[in-house]
């Protein structure tokens, strides 16, 4: 199924979008402004929502086309008919998209750019975050228990009939798995991912974990991806995952964060990023 890409929409549009009933994935998230997809199925209920109609480019990514949206109100309104019209039409509509990107474009760098001075109160955030729920959780322990809580979450790690190793590096906690494989419904196969090094941030802050495919990367949804639902730089495609990872690393449930991680790379749905799992290896029967 094709999907459009829309660039540079922002909260108040995915909030329209929300409120019309109309299904989004979110593509990237960059603070100010995000990338969103749209499937073919609800790409016209997206314009109506918007009230806009819209303009098309190719991508790098198959099945991908970007769309920018014109709003209806303020679309050339050209009259007449033959070939000279159909010329300045376009013209004139070459013109406004060519203006509109340069707009966005300075948007788009201005969001990169307060992204970047963010980033630092972010991780801080995040670590205040894991620090904070930590003290709730263990203020009663002291540190026998606590060494007993550590001492029991190595075991069922090292229990993980998925994991060939758990290693400790400074603050990071290192796991290696087996190979692993995900089922798609709709190929009606199972495919192998690969084997994985998952990199768990103990302390929080900046990337808590992300996944790193030790057998091949995969031209995904993006380029040399770890995994259907995951980017060449560890990261998941989705942001609610990590979320709920920091919650329970905070809480020292890290058998169960190892758990979740690797169900992560094992599930994949028939969405934007997860349809392209067929470009895996299909696994041996």
């Amino acid at each position: 199924m094709k999907s459009y890409l829309i660039e540079n929409c922002d909260r108040a549009l995915r909030s329209r979008l929300t409120a019309a009933s109309v299904p989004f994935n979110i593509w990237s998230d960059e603070g100010l402004r995000a990338s969103i997809l749209v499937d073919e199925n609800h790409f016209q209920q997206a314009c109506e929502a918007l009230n806009s109609t819209a303009q098309f480019t190719p991508s790098e990514y198959q099945d991908v086309s970007i769309a920018f949206f014109i709003p209806r109100e303020i679309l050339p309104r050209l009259t007449g008919k033959g070939p000279a019209s159909d010329r300045q039409k376009q013209t004139s509509r070459a013109l406004y998209i060519r203006a509109c990107r340069s707009r966005l474009d300075g948007i788009l760098q201005t969001a990169r750019q307060a992204v970047q001075v963010a980033r630092p109160q972010i991780d801080m955030a995040q670590k205040l975050f894991v620090d904070a729920l930590r003290v709730e959780e263990y203020q009663s322990f002291n540190r026998e228990q606590l060494a007993d809580k550590i001492t029991q979450e190595n075991a069922a790690l090292q229990a993980n009939p998925r994991l060939k190793s758990v290693i400790v590096s400074g603050n990071c906690l290192c796991l290696y798995t087996d190979m692993l494989y995900a089922r798609s419904e709709s190929e009606r196969s199972t495919f192998e991912i690969g084997e994985f090094m998952i990199v768990i941030n103990l302390a929080g802050g900046t990337s808590p974990i992300r996944w790193f495919n030790r057998t091949r990367t995969v031209d995904g949804a993006a380029a040399n991806m770890q995994a259907p639902n995951v980017y060449a730089s560890g990261l998941p495609v989705t942001q609610e995952i990590l979320e709920t990872l920091l919650e329970l690393l905070a809480r020292f449930e890290l058998a169960t964060v190892a758990e979740l991680a690797i169900q992560f790379v094992e599930t994949v749905e028939d969405d934007a990023a997860g349809r392209f799992v067929k470009n895996w290896p299909r696994a041996r029967k």
